[in-house]
C-alpha cells in the first residue's frame, strides 16, 4: 500500500512538472478603439498589458507602433506605405500572464503575402522574420488563423493544421501544415520541419 502512494506522488510530480514545462500560447481576441484625436490620431489601440499596439488607418496605413506604457513611448515603428499591400492586420497570440505576446501582422492585398512576427518577451521586444507563408485557400488565407503555439522548455514551438499551405518563393510547391514548424529560441526564429 505504501509503495503504490510513494507510486502514485512520483507520478503525480511527474505530470506536474511536465506540464509547467509546456504552456499553451492561445489566439487572443484583442479589442480595438480607434484614436480620433491627439498624437495617434487615426491609429486603431488595443491593449496589450503595459504595451499597445498601434495600427494606422487612412494616412498612416500600412505603419504599426507599439507603445510602452509604462516608459510613455514607441519603443517599435513599422512602416510600409511604400508596398503595394493594402492592409496590415494583426493577430495576437498571448500567455495567460501577458509574458510572452506574439503578434503576427498579416500583409495583404487580395491575398495574403505573409507575415510579420513581433515578439514582446518578458517586456523585451523582437522583430522575429517575416514568414512568406500563406494558406492555399480561397485565394490565399493567413496563416495565422491555423496555427497553433505553444512553450516548452525555453522555446515557443509554431505548427499548423493539415492545410494546404503555399511558401511564396517556391509558389508552385504545396507543403502540408502539419509538415511545417518553426521553434523560436533566443529570439530567433528557424524553420525546423
Amino acid at each position: 500500500m505504501k509503495t503504490n502512494l510513494l507510486l502514485f506522488f512520483i507520478l503525480l510530480n511527474i505530470v506536474q512538472i511536465t506540464q509547467a514545462q509546456k504552456t499553451t500560447i492561445l489566439k487572443a481576441k484583442v479589442d480595438k478603439t480607434l484614436i480620433k484625436s491627439g498624437k495617434f490620431k487615426n491609429y486603431y489601440q488595443y491593449k496589450l498589458g503595459d504595451f499597445d499596439f498601434l495600427n494606422g488607418r487612412f494616412e498612416n496605413n500600412l505603419k504599426f507602433k507599439i507603445r510602452d506604457n509604462l516608459k510613455d513611448s514607441i519603443v517599435f515603428n513599422y512602416n510600409n506605405s511604400q508596398s503595394e499591400a493594402m492592409i496590415l492586420k494583426p493577430i495576437f497570440f498571448i500567455t495567460n500572464d501577458l509574458k510572452i505576446i506574439l503578434i503576427m501582422i498579416e500583409i495583404a492585398a487580395e491575398y495574403s503575402w505573409g507575415q510579420e512576427l513581433v515578439l514582446i518577451n518578458n517586456g523585451k521586444i523582437t522583430k522575429l522574420a517575416y514568414l512568406d507563408y500563406a494558406v492555399n485557400l480561397e485565394n490565399g488565407l493567413s496563416i495565422s488563423d491555423y496555427c497553433k503555439l505553444s512553450f516548452e522548455n525555453g522555446k515557443i514551438i509554431l505548427t499548423f493544421e493539415n492545410v494546404p499551405i503555399i511558401y511564396w518563393p517556391e509558389q508552385s510547391k504545396i507543403i502540408n501544415g502539419n509538415e511545417l514548424k518553426f521553434i523560436i529560441n533566443n529570439d530567433k526564429i528557424e524553420r525546423i520541419k
